[in-house]
């Protein structure tokens, strides 16, 4: 992460994947985003998402983060568009794999309507996949 520079493009990962911005890496990596959540993270040195950050980002005081997912902090998890692309088509696969093996184990339990649903979900990441560079 030492090599960030302000402007750059990073891809976050949490609950899911985020698109940021560096706008500063002097003392922490501060990184704006236009998606969901707030526009502002703060990272470490070594791109995990700081525990004020955190905080700040769900509402409670520091040590209050409860378990789950959503309570984890985020991490910058790709710093070059080579990466950020490998990291989405990875995830992507990773979903088909877990979807499709969803849609066999229904077929064979006779949940067709629930398995014709998960099978439109598989097509519709394959789509997204033949879309991106």
């Amino acid at each position: 992460m030492k090599n960030l520079v302000d402007g750059q493009e990073v891809l976050l990962f949490g609950i899911g994947f985020l698109d940021g911005k560096v706008v500063s890496v002097s003392p922490t990596i501060d990184v704006q985003t236009a998606d969901v959540y707030p526009a502002f993270f703060q990272f470490d040195q070594d791109g995990k998402e700081t525990e004020a950050s955190r905080c700040r980002r769900l509402g409670v005081a520091e040590g209050e983060c409860g378990p789950g997912p959503e309570w984890e902090p985020w991490e910058i998890v790709a710093t070059t568009p080579e990466e950020i692309i490998a990291r989405r088509r990875a995830h992507d696969l990773v979903n088909l794999e877990a979807l499709i093996s969803n849609v066999l184990a229904q077929l064979e339990t006779g949940h067709v309507e629930f398995a014709k649903t998960h099978t439109k979900l598989a097509l519709e990441i394959v789509n997204q996949m033949r879309h991106c560079p």
